[in-house]
């Protein structure tokens, strides 16, 4: 009774509540330019993220690598209506997931276990909001999302989210406490990884046959193969990625946080309209569409959790998370991700 209680206190109050969330910056309904670098499309705004609190533990986290491409993408390739064709060029942030390939890089997987079933497995990321990326949208009225894809289904999550990314129930830091506290840089020895191993004491270590079992190393030789840009151990070499150590402490509150209170948004990418209730008519151009979420709507919400008798009231992270219900790989692009205001 106090969960259906507090959902519709959730529910009652969210408009309010979207006001205040994201982690990019406020901007107008137009394709980007390189001038205009849209925070949610770059890749090292994100980690990986924590388990959805509303799938149980027969869910295993399957393997998903997120990228930007090396080149950028002309604009005119996905706005047909664009202006100043000839010039303009898009970055885009693309999500390649393999549902049958279990993903051992944060550790806390036996060296046994495979993806008995890839139709509930799931890969995500998620990013932590600061105080002025939130304020500046505010007043957002509707999440728009320019979206390649026509296969698997894609979660938007905003709230208070558990840090716990491998449930483990332990801060997994790189960064090793001296003397009761962390300098947030990188020290020799320290950048091992976010599964607390240096390759050679992960299980199953061979330096012939084997020398990366849990396959967190990372590596970026050449400007088409993203399989390793999102390890975390070797990081540091990484140009565009974290310049301090890898760690679940996204909030820097010295502990992890593991409340669970958000709502979420889905999109399935195999529905067409006007079965998708979001897709924007008209607007496939490419295999690239246009997707309005009206904030404001508490239809257009899929699901809301909360912890016990606690009251999400202000957004603080942000999670993209995704499934394939047939159990084939999935590849999502996104070429627009903001919250707009009319």
């Amino acid at each position: 009774m106090i969960r259906q209680i507090l959902s519709l206190l959730v529910l009652s109050i969210i408009a309010v509540l979207l006001f205040i969330s994201g982690c990019g910056k406020d901007n107008p309904a137009k394709p980007q330019t390189p001038e205009t670098v849209n925070r949610w499309l770059l890749r090292s705004n994100w980690t990986y993220s924590s388990f959805p609190a509303v799938i149980d533990t027969t869910h295993k986290r399957g393997y998903l690598i997120w990228y930007n491409p090396y080149n950028l993408i002309p604009t005119d390739s996905i706005w047909e209506d664009s202006q100043d064709q000839t010039q303009s060029k898009t970055r885009a942030l693309w999500l390649n997931f393999t549902p049958s390939k279990v993903d051992r890089r944060l550790g806390e997987v036996a060296p046994e276990f495979e993806i008995s079933d890839p139709t509930i497995s799931w890969g995500g990321i998620m990013c932590y909001l600061e105080d002025d990326e939130i304020a500046t949208i505010m007043i957002a009225e509707e999440l728009e999302l320019r979206i390649k894809g026509d296969q698997g289904i894609v979660h938007l999550d905003f709230g208070y989210l558990s840090e716990d990314m491998n449930r483990n129930i332990f801060d997994d830091e790189e960064d090793i406490l001296r003397g009761g506290y962390r300098n947030h840089i990188y020290d020799p020895g320290e950048d091992i990884g976010l599964d607390m191993f240096p390759d050679t004491n992960e299980p199953g270590y061979d330096p012939v046959l084997n020398p990366d079992p849990n396959g967190d190393d990372w590596s970026y030789d050449n400007v088409d193969d993203y399989s390793h840009i999102n390890g975390t151990e070797g990081n540091l070499m990484d140009a565009n990625g974290n310049v301090r150590p890898d760690g679940e402490d996204l909030n820097n509150s010295g502990m992890i946080e593991r409340i669970n209170n958000y709502l979420s948004y889905k999109i399935d990418l195999s529905r067409s309209d006007p079965d998708s209730p979001f897709l924007l008519p008209g607007e496939n151009f490419n295999g690239w569409r246009t997707f309005l979420i009206p904030l404001g709507d508490y239809r257009a919400i899929d699901t809301t959790y909360a912890d016990q008798d606690r009251i999400w009231w202000r957004p603080r992270y942000a999670r993209i998370w995704i499934e394939s219900p047939d159990g084939d790989a999935v590849t999502v692009g996104f070429a627009e991700f903001n919250f707009v205001r009319y």
